[in-house]
């Protein structure tokens, strides 16, 4: 702040001493130009004296010459030279005088002497007049002079004055200027204490947050951990409680419905009871009266005995006396029986009120229960509830340290930049903020990388964070102009060769009278014909077949045969007519009982002037107009009357015209490139920080330290010789290049390798060269034996190198390229590998037949650009760009690629050989020969063993099917630089076949197997248009439920509980190689076992196909709702079975590489396989592959099987579906998850082609 406060002053005194500068110039030039005007003033009153004394001077010379001689007798002398015309005038008067004084007389004489005294006398009193004036002249001139002087003093004061101020001034700054001096240097010390302090603290804070996050991790895991105990002993709690209390509670509630019951009963028992102890009542008042009775019969049997009465009325019958005394017996059995009653209702009484009490005990404490229950849930919540929110608390906490650090770095940074630019100029000025980088953790294709990782990975040259985002973004970018500058070239080369081809054809046009929209009862056009649009052409069968009436079954094909521009602007080609039914708009001006209208489309070409057709029919009858054939004549859409025609107006006019209607497709493809680009890099990225981490944990053999050196610093480069060629060595070397050459100037042969801090790794540090862009390496011992990578060398790439980094010149020769010209995986593999490795920064070219069957909507900019003669035919090349890769293409005019077809013609090595020649001889004639010729399978093999090409273009095969061309492919083997097939399984498979094993021992090692990769841009479950919704493999469980639920809708199966039945899938060619057996196998026990099944495939073969038909029809009967059968190819079906499956099938009796196992872990479906070729590769089996998949650097991924019977497959799928219904132990080994973050893509296979590329132009080079 102080220093702040100091340069704001520092910029005041500094315009104030310009202010002040400024006053004292302008003063100083009006005081020059003041004095520079009374100078000039007084130098004129000078002249003007000067003047009127040399006037007086003559006349008085005139006048007197005598008085004048003796006044100025000696001054003329001296005056002499000083006037020329004074002495001149002087010398006149004499001689008038002495001419005078001898011709007259005495007399005359002196009349003259007293005229000419007369006018001295008068010329002295004007002389005098002269004299005072000049006088006054003087006395003025003197003052003029003094006031002259007084200014000129007054000046020199002044100036005085203001150069003391001047230099009071200059000292006073500079003594300011070193006290700011010594302020800004006590500041600058005082800030680099700061600054030092600062980093001192920043560290010390770095190490504190270090320890806080440490402490924060570990207490947010106890946390989490301890949440989670809670959470689930919450969770048991309720689940017990719910069970315990649900239990109970239906207990208590019987035993309380029992009870009430009880009770109701003993209520009935009590009112019984009242009843009763009335009744006893009763009884008592019954017994009372009998104890009276009783007494009365004593007095009464006392009587008798006493009296002995005689008399018959008084004397008592004993009858009646026994009836007294029965009934008195009878009332006392009934007050027993009752006493007996009145006592076991008591008794059952208090049994009913003890087991209320019980009840009610039992109900109370049941509720004391259910209550400490609730109370105690609700403390476990609310405990819950308080943990998470100190848990989040403390990420909040965590996120404001790591703000905090985040803003104190950005500080210091702010700092050390103020600090270089205060000692760099000096005038402090504010430097701008950096952004500070993130701490947070990155996921990059599956790789999780953490905060520790991060710093690790930048010092091993590893983009990552905010570098890896703008080193993306500027890929990308970079990758966008691009292709926008190729998109602006193809749309100019396609403008210009459309104009040509217009202006062309224009004579063509006038030559045909009969070029007309319709022609009455013949033809009709549905619309205008426009160049560059569709358009459908209406034709009359009874034009054809007058005659006719009724359509045999021959007579219904029609075809037109179509052409351009007076059948100039390309080749015919062959249009199949179709019938035209329910026909509500027929063309006007025909006469529709004459016409049956059948009709055919065509796509117009751009340069069309003119379309020309003939009709015909599968029995040779033609209608071509009497041989004048018909005409329809194409308007196109820049027509319209403008003042500039010339060439170069057409072609701007016509390249706005495809601009504008190629619009949306190109910014498809921009935003298509971009994004490719930026995958590349993420991948290459994702790539090096899996080498980087390996190499920190010491998983490789060869690594350097760092990964990727800056040129200009060192690197170390280690070693473990343990398990390879130099195991057994006693003294191990490094010899070691730069960029890829043979004899770079920092060349260096036999390094000692010393040991290392690690055991068993030795090392060795070397510096970069600055033009060094990649380090090249490999390793000796003292006698034969060396690792090289088998020939390719070790290597390492270098940042910030100068010069231009080496590069390659790549050309591919092959018969399919995905997508113009695809009939299986070769075409994928050209397009994928040659985009991979262009994407690495090499220039590479593709050759393949201009097939009249091609995909030309997916070529842009396709131009002819040569033509020339080979052997009796002549050959037109073409290039054009396909994904972003130049494409030349060769047509002959022989005509072998206008067959309608790629394969099948049973010429086709005539074909192909032809074409490998005569790419050769292209590149001979366009001097274009490539570092490497890359042949792929027997068709281009040709090319290899070609006269013209020269020794120093290197070879390379690659073997996609070993099926066919096997004698071909047997002379490539033996006269190629190198091989590959597609995947290192299938290199072992076929090693031993007779067209591979002729490699001469001592090339051993150029026959090499590379896995094949995917489009990861095409194939990308996180932005396909096909899926319900889209994700990655965090969020692949979301995402396949809803793939799984569309799928079975779009297959109309039942989707009843279908999360809990595994859909097992299959993509593929129903084909013997591809296991078809082994299929319906799996067809058959996937729903026998309860799991759907859902098969996408086509049989090239009737019986294969009729075989499939009737299994479907035969499961869907058995087992309706759960299989789904598609049999053709459909593209979005394919994405969604991927998406949607759970297990998938690839049961290949031979798999070269495969593709769709690898596509299906992309999606997150788990692969089942049978291990063959690539197929083992890459699918690593849960029980039977933990080893070979940690070999391979992977984890394992699904299932696989060796056999070819059915009960292989049956007891691979039975693991399968055993461990899928075993949910548990399936969502434990979360197989889709790590399938989806396993990297199948191009980018390793693209750089093992790349090092064997560089490999194999050294070879070449050695050779010439």
């Amino acid at each position: 702040m102080e220093l702040a406060k100091t340069t704001k002053r520092t910029r005041g005194n500094d315009d104030e001493k310009q202010d002040e500068e400024k006053e004292d110039e302008e003063e100083r030039k009006a005081v020059k130009t003041a004095s520079s005007k009374r100078v000039l003033a007084a130098e004129t009153l000078q002249k003007s004296l000067d003047l009127l004394a040399a006037k007086g001077e003559e006349e008085d010379e005139e006048e007197d010459v005598d008085a004048r001689r003796k006044r100025s007798a000696d001054a003329v002398v001296a005056d002499e030279e000083f006037s020329r015309s004074r002495s001149e005038s002087f010398s006149s008067d004499d001689s008038t005088f002495e001419r005078v004084a001898e011709s007259e007389k005495e007399e005359a004489q002196k009349v003259l002497v007293e005229a000419l005294e007369a006018k001295l006398a008068e010329r002295e009193e004007n002389v005098n007049a002269l004299e005072r004036k000049v006088e006054e002249m003087e006395m003025e001139f003197r003052n003029a002079s003094e006031a002259l002087r007084a200014t000129q003093k007054e000046l020199e004061e002044k100036e005085s004055k203001m150069q003391e101020e001047r230099d009071a001034r200059e000292e006073k700054e500079v003594e300011a200027f070193l006290a700011l001096e010594r302020t800004f240097q006590l500041e600058m010390g005082s800030l680099k204490k700061e600054l030092e302090s600062s980093e001192r603290d920043a560290e010390t804070a770095r190490a504190e947050l270090e320890d806080i996050k440490r402490k924060l991790e570990m207490d947010i895991a106890r946390e989490k951990k301890v949440s989670e105990e809670l959470r689930k002993k919450v969770e048991e709690l309720k689940g017990r409680q719910s069970e315990d209390a649900s239990g109970e509670v239906e207990k208590k509630i019987r035993e309380n419905a029992q009870l009430t019951a009880e009770i109701n009963v003993l209520k009935d028992k009590v009112a019984h009871l009242t009843a009763l102890e009335s009744e006893v009542t009763r009884l008592k008042e019954k017994e009372t009266l009998n104890a009276s009775l009783e007494n009365e019969i004593e007095k009464m049997r006392v009587e008798i005995a006493n009296n002995k009465l005689n008399d018959s009325d008084a004397v008592i019958d004993e009858n009646e006396l026994s009836a007294l005394v029965d009934e008195n017996a009878s009332l006392k059995e009934e007050i027993g029986t009752l006493k007996l009653k009145v006592e076991s209702l008591q008794e059952s009484l208090k049994t009913t009120k003890a087991t209320i009490d019980v009840f009610q005990a039992t109900t109370e404490r049941f509720d004391l229960e259910t209550s400490e229950l609730m109370d105690e849930r609700e403390t476990l919540v609310k405990k819950i509830v308080d943990l998470e929110r100190m848990l989040q608390e403390s990420i909040e906490e965590q996120k404001a340290l790591q703000q905090a650090l985040a803003d104190e770095q950005e500080e210091n940074t702010k700092l050390v930049l103020a600090q270089k630019e205060k000692a760099s100029a000096p005038v402090p000025v504010a430097s701008s903020s950096s952004s500070s980088s993130s701490l947070s953790s990155t996921t990059e294709r599956g790789i999780v990388i953490n905060h520790h990782d991060e710093n690790e990975l930048r010092r091993q040259g590893v983009p990552v964070g905010e570098e890896l985002d703008a080193l993306t973004k500027d890929v990308g970018d970079r990758a966008y102009i691009k292709l926008y500058d190729h998109q602006a070239e193809a749309l100019m080369i396609e403008a210009v060769r459309i104009v040509d081809a217009r202006n062309t054809a224009k004579d063509s046009v006038k030559k045909f009278d009969n070029a007309f929209e319709s022609v009455r009862n013949v033809y009709a056009c549905t619309s205008r014909p426009l160049a560059g649009e569709k358009v459908t052409i209406l034709y009359n069968r009874k034009q054809l077949l007058p005659n006719n009436s009724a359509v045999s079954g021959e007579e219904k094909v029609m075809f037109a045969m179509v052409g351009y521009n007076g059948w100039s602007l390309q080749h015919a080609i062959k249009v199949d007519l179709q019938p035209i039914e329910n026909f509500h708009s027929p063309p006007k001006n025909h006469d529709q009982e004459k016409c049956e209208w059948w009709e055919f489309a065509l796509d117009v070409p751009s340069e069309a002037m003119v379309i020309d057709f003939v009709v015909g029919d599968s029995k040779g009858k033609f209608d071509n107009n009497n041989g004048k054939d018909y005409h329809i004549e194409a308007a196109v859409e820049t027509d319209e009357i403008v003042e500039d025609n010339s060439r170069e107006a057409q072609i701007e006019r016509e390249y706005h015209l495809i601009a504008e209607k190629r619009r949306e497709k190109n910014h498809e493809e921009l935003a298509f490139a971009r994004k490719c680009a930026e995958s590349a890099v993420r991948a290459k990225a994702a790539l090096l920080a899996k080498k980087a981490i390996s190499s920190i944990r010491g998983e490789f053999r060869v690594f350097t330290d760092p990964l990727r050196p800056k040129a200009g610093e060192r690197v170390t480069i280690r070693y473990r010789p343990d398990g390879g060629p130099l195991t057994f060595a006693r003294a191990i070397y490094v010899d070691i290049n730069f960029n890829r050459t043979q004899n770079h100037p920092a060349k260096m042969e036999k390094v000692n390798m010393r040991a290392g801090l690690n055991g068993g790794v030795l090392e060795t540090t070397i510096d970069v060269p600055l033009d060094a862009h990649v380090v090249d390496f490999s390793f000796r011992d003292n006698g034969i034996f060396v690792d090289d990578n088998e020939g390719a060398d070790y290597h390492c790439d270098v940042i910030g190198a100068s010069g231009i980094a080496p590069k390659l010149r790549i050309a591919h020769l092959a018969v399919e390229m995905a997508p113009i010209a695809k009939v299986g995986g070769l075409g994928d593999v050209v397009t994928a590998l040659s985009r991979s490795v262009q994407e690495q920064g090499h220039h590479v070219d593709v050759y393949v037949p201009k097939y009249d069957c091609m995909n030309y909507k997916e070529i842009e900019g396709l131009r002819k650009v040569d033509q020339f003669h080979y052997g009796n035919d002549v050959i037109n090349i073409y290039q054009g760009f396909v994904e972003g890769v130049r494409v030349t293409f060769i047509d002959p005019e022989c005509g072998h690629f206008r067959v309608g077809c790629i394969y099948g013609r049973g010429d086709d090595h005539v074909r192909f050989g032809y074409f490998s020649d005569a790419c050769v001889a292209y590149m001979k004639r366009a001097n274009c020969f490539p570092d490497v010729l890359h042949v792929h399978d027997w068709q281009t093999a040709p090319a290899i063993w070609s006269p013209d090409r020269p020794k120093t273009t290197a070879t390379a095969l690659t073997i996609h099917n070993l099926q066919f061309g096997q004698d071909l492919i047997r002379r490539a083997m033996i006269e190629c630089t190198f091989a590959t097939t597609v995947s290192p399984t299938y290199a072992e498979e076929i090693k031993h076949h007779p067209s591979i094993n002729v490699i001469p021992e001592n090339e051993s090692t150029k026959f090499k197997g590379i896995r094949n990769g995917i489009d990861n841009d095409i194939w990308d479950p996180s932005n396909d248009e096909f899926l319900p919704l889209r994700y990655d493999w965090q969020t692949c469980k979301e995402g396949k439920r809803e793939a799984k639920l569309e799928l079975l809708k779009r297959m109309r199966m039942d989707a009843t509980d279908f999360e809990s039945k595994p859909i097992v899938a299959c993509v593929t060619r129903l084909t013997e190689q591809k296991g078809v057996h082994l299929i319906k196998k799996a067809c058959r026990y996937a729903l026998e076992k309860g799991a759907y099944f859902v098969l996408l495939g086509s049989a090239p073969d009737d019986r294969i196909a009729n075989d499939f038909a009737n299994l479907a029809n035969e499961m869907k009967s058995q087992h309706p709702g759960r299989c789904g059968f598609f049999f053709s190819y459909d593209e979005p079906l394919s994405h969604l079975i991927y998406a949607g499956a759970d297990i998938f099938c690839v049961p290949s009796i031979f798999e070269p590489c495969g593709l769709t196992q690898m596509i299906a872990m992309r999606y997150g479906a788990v692969p089942l396989v049978r291990r063959t070729g690539g197929l083992r590769d890459t699918v690593f089996d849960v029980q039977l592959d933990p080893a070979r998949a940690a070999s391979y650097g992977k984890s394992c991924n699904g299932y696989n099987f060796d056999g070819e019977h059915e009960q292989d497959i049956e007891y691979a799928l039975k693991r399968a579906l055993g461990d899928y219904f075993d949910r548990e132990k399936w969502n434990q080994m979360n197989l889709p998850s790590v399938g989806m973050r396993q990297d199948w893509s191009w980018t390793a296979p693209s750089e093992r082609y790349i090092d064997l590329y560089w490999n194999a132009r050294r070879k070449a080079n050695r050779q010439q």
